[in-house]
């Protein structure tokens, strides 16, 4: 993590791409904006959980 010009940027070199393709991260920076990309991660194993219910740990719920 690194701090400059008041940004912070998480490592990676320089973004390359076409500054003129509306709407993409490279357009947004080019032209003065912030680019935010909404991310849910659901890591849950959904598959184990259900495995886990069938287990017998003495525990109710």
């Amino acid at each position: 993590l690194v701090r400059s010009n008041g940004a912070y940027q998480i490592g990676g070199e320089e973004p390359t791409g076409v500054l003129d393709e509306l709407g993409t991260d490279i357009w947004a920076l080019a032209e003065g904006y912030a680019s935010i990309t909404p991310i849910h991660l659901d890591m849950t194993a959904h598959k184990l959980m259900a495995d886990l219910m069938n287990w017998d740990m003495g525990v109710e719920g």
